[in-house]
């Protein structure tokens, strides 16, 4: 089963995600960034929302050098879906999103306890949310929830869904765009050409979002 999803996800790629569609995320990424240049200087002059925001400010610029690479544009941030407010989602070159949430942890051990559990808590119920919305968009081939926890100015990425995890490290691991080479070393001659040989056949691509949560990718 593990191999069935990211046999769909390159043909996926190899399809149905047209040059048009990456334009279309560097022009997103620029007006979405200088939306944000705007916001910052309103939150900045906020007590309330200032460190939050200069925590946000820096994930932005960090995040395809440092924090999550690949994942270069930022495709929404404060977005709403249903009624809630989510804080920034970026996307990579190939459908994928990550919902992002951000916290500061606070200073005393039960801050710290309470707001990494919200951090994770609000990760997983907005990438459900973005999942459900984008689940027609065939654009899109899912969505991963990510938090980063800044804790005494130390910042932490976690996962809260272990199949996210997989799947990041994954879908970079067997990229298409991957020089052939690193990834035998890294998965096994045969492995490599198992998979290449399901990438050459002919059956439909499909979206493959639906029952996710549910594969093992061990």
């Amino acid at each position: 089963m593990g191999f069935g999803i990211f046999v769909a996800i390159f043909r996926f790629l190899q399809s149905y995600y047209p040059d048009l569609d990456r334009l279309n995320l560097k022009t997103l990424h620029k007006e979405k960034i200088k939306e944000w240049n705007i916001k910052l200087q309103e939150y900045l002059k906020n007590k309330q929302l200032k460190q939050e925001a200069e925590l946000q400010d820096k994930l932005i610029k960090e995040i395809n050098d440092k924090w999550l690479p690949g994942f270069e544009y930022l495709y929404d941030f404060e977005y709403g879906i249903e009624g809630h407010k989510g804080d920034l989602i970026f996307a990579d070159n190939n459908g994928f999103l990550v919902a992002v949430e951000t916290k500061r942890s606070g200073y005393t051990p039960k801050q710290i306890m309470k707001n990494r559990k919200k951090a994770k808590e609000q990760a997983i119920k907005y990438r459900n949310l973005l999942m459900e919305k984008t689940k027609n968009d065939l654009s899109v081939i899912t969505v991963l929830g990510v938090c980063f926890i800044d804790t005494y100015s130390k910042k932490n990425k976690r996962f809260p869904i272990d199949i996210d995890h997989q799947i990041y490290e994954l879908i970079h691991e067997f990229s298409p765009n991957s020089d052939k080479k690193s990834i035998v070393q890294t998965i096994g001659e045969e492995t490599y050409n198992r998979l290449s040989e399901e990438i050459d056949s002919d059956e439909k691509p499909q979206k493959i979002t639906d029952g996710l949560e549910n594969i093992d990718l061990s």
